[in-house]
């Protein structure tokens, strides 16, 4: 019986009932029928326990009397019942009883709804439908059929198991069992004259789908020592009814036929432990009384439980064990077998051809953990030769753990499966059928034939390499040789190769290597040659191999390179050969390499961004006849024995910013024989052992600003370039020489706004011309000049040049004096202003005080222009 209709017969049952008690206009009171005459149609309750060395069942169960028609009358039957199962039973009805005068007999009709919550938390509902005729002779007969709710409901799964070429898992479910059962009753002779007791027999029968059907006999005895009290005891032929053959029984019927009358109720309480006499004990057996009773039935759901459905978690599965039988339904393998789980092959070669006989050349080859030794297996041909016909294929082993439903797995409780001198050769296009693979939970050691590669793929774009140990071989553990990867190769041990760890050759990555410990390769860890990263390289842990860690030859990167930690490599630590990065190099942790990214005759055009390099034994970023166009942003670079981030014959035009630079042997930023021609940007440079920026026959264009340079050998210098850009508002403070130095340089474009102090020389010194503007800046308390400019030529002002150790303000001027104005030079060791040679040119509104020699020295000569300059306190002279 569907739910659906279950819910059908349950609004007509309670529909039924309301509609009884409308029309019969009866209040509480008068729903009680009581006559006198048909004490069979008197209300009662009773409570029942059951009990066997299994189960323990407690029943509470109501007979009312709704309405008397004819008769007969109409009643109510109500049972809820709990087991020590977890069950627990509702069951509610209505019946009709008439009496059969031609047979001097009573009977009856009756349906229930009973509803069920199982110890699974599941709700199984069934419809009963029973028949009852009590006779004068004291033998009555009951018959119930019970309709069950037989949707399966779930209950849980069981573990996976391998049969033929599948791997499976069983899902238990619970539903109702319909059926029926029979049952007559009689007084027992002579026994009855001292104690009232009857005795039945009888049969039943439910049906099965999860378990056989069950049936069997059943008889009973119920005795009735008190007019109120039962006990007795039941035999059942089949255990599953009640848990044990022979149950017992006790209860308790309170009639509730005086309710209201609360003088008559306490008499017939009291008399429910009554001894019976033998009128009394006649009347047990009187055909009313029996017929005002409860009919036996089943008020509960019987269920069963069982496999209601096998899922197929894998198919198109070939089975290969060199060992026994593993006892999840694989078998041993033999030389034999067909790659069932009943005869697995015992090669991975040999389970590559069974995959083309018996499968058509797609599907899994799973590997039982072992060691694979065999000529067979030391050059695993797959797509060609002995594996011909292989197209799309997954070699796992049972490393890997096959998931199941519920949480459960098929595998993944095993070692690696070793494949010892031997490796994979997948090949497709012209040379073979493969289309697609996965590699995944094997130990490949020393390559194919025993001196090649662990893995070589040609021409198989689709390929998941997975969870492998590759070691020891004579060439590289995983090599990529034709075609465009577009694959993954992830969470794999690749150590002590002896080439390289991963090489992609004449290919491009459109993939994902990621996850992947990669040490000890005698090349390079991760090799592109003549082919683009489109892909991603994230996540690995690149250490100790004799090359570089990730090496790109005539090939860039358009895709990812992130999160990768790349440690004590003896050549790069990301190395980008005649090709540039337009992609991202960002978040990688590089310590302790030659070189932590070195861009040679390329371009960064992309982002490198985020990463830490560290200890790196020549520069943090080295870019060869290379420049930046993009952004080199956010990395931190310590402790190179070179440079932080070295320039040559290459050109800044994007912007390198927010770079922390400290530590380093050489200078933060260097430039050799290239320019600054984009930004220099909000980069904190400090601690290093040559320049904070430095530029070497080369010229900045473009914009130095927002640095904060502090303890390096010079802030800022410029060694025959000129600057014609701008240098602003960089803070730049105790650097063990100069601020700003332009030897060899001119000033043609603004220094503007920077705060230089306390450096051990000169704030500023231009050591050939300032033709541009020096304005707004702080040039205080350095060691010796506040600002020294050979020759000015164009506009110093609004500048303040105090507390140095030497003059605010020296200016060798033999062409001219050009602009300075509005400039204050207050407490200096020696002069405020000193001037050597001033020529035509304009000095005005300037300040200078307390200065310990003179607050203006050398200022006055022919074609000057010299007004509105103030000055006290100056022990040598206040005025110009």
């Amino acid at each position: 019986m569907n739910i659906q209709a279950t819910k059908l017969y349950r609004t007509f049952l309670i529909t039924t009932i309301l509609f009884v008690l409308g029309m019969t206009e009866l209040t509480l009171a008068q729903q009680l029928v009581i006559d006198d005459e048909r004490p069979w149609s008197n209300a009662s309750i009773s409570y029942t326990t059951r009990a066997s060395s299994d189960i323990f069942q407690n029943d509470i169960e109501t007979l009312i009397p709704l309405a008397s028609i004819g008769n007969g009358f109409v009643f109510t039957n109500i049972a809820y019942n709990t087991r020590d199962n977890g069950n627990t039973n509702f069951s509610g009805g209505i019946g009709f009883r008439f009496e059969i005068p031609a047979l001097n007999a009573i009977g009856g009709i009756r349906t229930h709804l009973d509803i069920t919550e199982t110890q699974h938390s599941n709700q199984v509902e069934q419809l009963g439908l029973g028949i009852d005729l009590y006779t004068a002779l004291g033998i009555d007969f009951h018959g119930n059929l019970y309709f069950a709710d037989e949707q399966n409901q779930f209950i849980g799964y069981g573990n996976l198991f391998a049969q033929q070429h599948s791997i499976l898992q069983n899902v238990f479910g619970e539903q109702g069992r319909s059926g029926g059962d029979v049952r007559i009753a009689a007084p027992v002779p002579l026994v009855n004259n001292f104690i009232p007791t009857r005795a039945h027999v009888g049969g039943y029968f439910y049906d099965g789908e999860f378990m056989p059907d069950l049936s069997g006999i059943m008889a009973g005895i119920e005795m009735s020592p008190f007019a109120g009290v039962k006990i007795g005891a039941e035999y059942y032929a089949d255990k599953e009814f009640f848990g044990e053959n022979v149950i017992f029984t006790a209860g308790v019927s309170i009639p509730l036929d005086n309710i209201f009358n609360p003088r008559e109720l306490g008499r017939g309480l009291a008399g429910i432990f009554q001894s019976r006499n033998t009128e009394e004990s006649n009347r047990f057996f009187d055909l009313a009384s029996r017929a005002g009773r409860s009919a036996p039935r089943r008020n509960w759901v019987m269920t069963e439980a069982g496999i209601s459905e096998t899922k197929t978690i894998l198919s198109d599965v070939i089975f290969v064990n060199n060992g026994g039988a593993v006892g999840n339904g694989i078998l041993a393998g033999s030389a034999g077998g067909n790659g069932t789980a009943e005869r697995p092959v015992d090669t991975i070669q040999g389970g590559a051809g069974a995959l083309v006989t018996q499968l058509g050349g797609s599907g899994t080859v799973y590997v039982q953990a072992g060691t694979y030794a065999s000529a067979a297996d030391q050059n695993i041909e797959v797509g060609f030769g002995d594996g011909a016909g292989v197209s799309n294929v997954v070699f796992t082993s049972s490393f890997k753990p096959v998931a199941g439903c519920g949480g459960l797995n098929f595998g993944g409780d095993t070692g690696l499966a070793i494949v010892n001198n031997g490796g994979f050769d997948l090949r497709g296009g012209a040379t073979g059928s493969v289309t697609s693979a996965t590699i995944q939970g094997f130990e490949i050691v020393s390559g194919l034939g025993g001196a090649g590669n662990g893995i070589a793929i040609s021409n198989v774009e689709n390929v998941i390499i997975n969870c492998n140990t590759i070691r020891n071989t004579g060439d590289s553990g995983i090599s990529f040789l034709a075609g465009n990867f577009a694959g993954s190769i992830t969470d794999n041990i690749i150590a002590d190769n002896s080439q390289y760890g991963i090489r992609i050759y004449d290919a491009d990555n459109n993939g994902l290597i990621s996850g992947n410990t990669i040490t000890g390769s005698s090349s390079n860890a991760i090799h592109f040659n003549n082919g683009v990263n489109n892909g991603s390289i994230t996540s690995n842990t690149i250490s100790g191999n004799v090359g570089s860690a990730i090496h790109m030859g005539n090939g860039d990167n358009t895709g990812v390179i992130a999160g990768n930690t790349i440690t004590a490599n003896m050549g790069q630590g990301i190395f980008l050969h005649n090709g540039d990065n337009t992609g991202q190099i960002a978040g990688n942790t590089i310590i302790g390499n030659e070189n932590g990214i070195f861009l040679n005759n390329g371009e960064n055009s992309g982002r490198i961004s985020g990463n830490i390099i560290a200890d790196s034994t020549e520069y943090g970023i080295d870019m060869a006849n290379a420049d930046n166009s993009g952004f080199i942003s956010g990395n931190t670079i310590t402790g190179s024995t070179e440079n932080g981030i070295h320039f040559n014959a290459g050109t800044n035009s994007g912007s390198i910013s927010g770079n922390t630079i400290s530590n380093n042997t050489g200078s933060a930023i260097h430039m050799n024989q290239g320019a600054n021609t984009g930004f220099i940007a909000n980069n904190s440079i400090t601690d290093n052992g040559g320049q904070g920026i430095y530029m070497h026959d080369a010229n900045n264009t473009g914009t130095i600003s927002g640095n904060t340079i502090s303890r390096n050998l010079n802030g800022i210098y410029l060694n025959n370039g000129n600057n014609t850009g701008s240098i602003s508002g960089n803070t730049i403070t105790g650097n063990r020489q100069i601020g700003i130095l332009l030897d060899n340089g001119v000033n043609q474009g603004t220094i503007d706004s920077n705060i230089v102090t306390d450096n051990f020389g000169s704030g500023l010194d231009i050591l050939n011309s300032n033709t541009g503007f020096v304005t707004n800046n702080t040039f205080n308390g350095n060691t010796n000049q506040g600002a020294f400019i050979f020759t000015n030529n164009g506009t110093i002002s609004r500048n303040s040049f105090s507390d140095n150790g030497l003059n605010g303000l020296l200016m060798v001027t033999n062409a001219g004096m050009g602009i300075v104005d509005a400039n204050t030079a207050n407490g200096n060791t020696e002069n405020g202003f000193r001037f050597f040679n001033p020529n035509a040119g304009t000095f005005t509104n300037n300040s200078a005080n307390n200065n310990t020699m003179n607050g203006y020295l050398g200022v006055g000569g022919g074609g000057i222009s010299n007004s509105g300059n103030t000055g006290s306190g100056n022990a040598g002279g206040n005025t110009p």
